[in-house]
């Protein structure tokens, strides 16, 4: 009897251990941790996608931030090279500016030539040849051009030989009065444009713009700045050396109709 009951606890005994040695092995394994076997096994399938998600919009972040510096910077830049070019232009037309008054100043001075007055109006090409003549005696003035691509029932040359000084950007005070008188002809004779024909080349390509701009002063001056927009256009064109005749390497060119010239 002794036996029997020394085996029911010792079975008893064993059942209890194994009991707690499993309860321990499940608790320590999570299955009770508030998450089904089924949710573990969704969020491991997930997890790769989830992270691959991430990396990539990681990814874009990066490459927008880096997007975005490169339009900052270029916008700087262009900002810079913008800011430049104004100072440039602004210096080219104070300098033109100051010429001018120079040449003003200086042509009361100067001889006879020089100061003859403008008339009232110009009625035709011929009139305005006659004119730079009378009123450059000592300067040499081109009227015949050997151009190629420019129709020369047209286009009229009218350069001054040497407008520029040697040397130099800028124009001469004969340069300035010569200009003067091409544009105020080109109003009066409602002409569609002036032609700008220049060698390629650094200096000639800069005295060609210098000469632009003084032109186009002159015919805002007389016309204002709203009604020369509809004026006597100032243009540029490039051109080879042997379609160019002056020894400054810029011709000029005045359009007008057929009946005027």
């Amino acid at each position: 009897m002794k036996s029997r009951e020394k085996d029911r606890v010792g079975q008893f005994a064993l059942g209890v251990t194994v009991l707690g040695v499993g309860g321990y092995i499940i608790l320590s394994s999570g299955v009770f941790d508030g998450q089904s076997l089924f949710d573990r096994r969704r969020q491991a399938q997930e997890t790769p996608a989830v992270q691959n998600h991430e990396a990539m919009a990681k990814k874009w972040k990066e490459e927008l931030r880096v997007i975005s510096q490169e339009s900052e910077q270029k916008a700087a830049e262009l900002e810079d090279l913008t800011s430049r070019l104004a100072r440039v232009r602004l210096e080219i037309k104070d300098r033109i500016s100051d010429l001018n008054r120079v040449g003003l100043a200086s042509g009361r001075n100067s001889r006879a030539s020089f100061a003859q007055p403008l008339p009232s109006r110009f009625d035709s090409v011929p009139q305005l040849r006659d004119f730079l003549n009378r009123a450059f005696p000592e300067e040499r003035l081109q009227f015949e051009t050997s151009a190629t691509s420019l129709d020369t029932s047209l286009y009229q040359l009218v350069s001054l030989d040497r407008p520029f000084a040697d040397g130099s950007i800028f124009l001469r005070r004969a340069g300035l009065s010569w200009a003067k008188t091409v544009s105020k002809a080109a109003i009066d004779l409602k002409a569609a444009d002036l032609v700008i024909r220049y060698v390629e080349g650094k200096i000639a390509a800069q005295r060609a713009e210098v000469l632009r701009g003084y032109l186009r002063d002159q015919i805002e001056t007389v016309q204002g700045a709203s009604e020369a927009r509809g004026g006597p256009q100032v243009r540029l064109e490039v051109a080879e050396s042997s379609q160019v005749v002056s020894s400054s390497q810029v011709d000029l060119f005045i359009r007008v109709s057929q009946k005027e010239q």
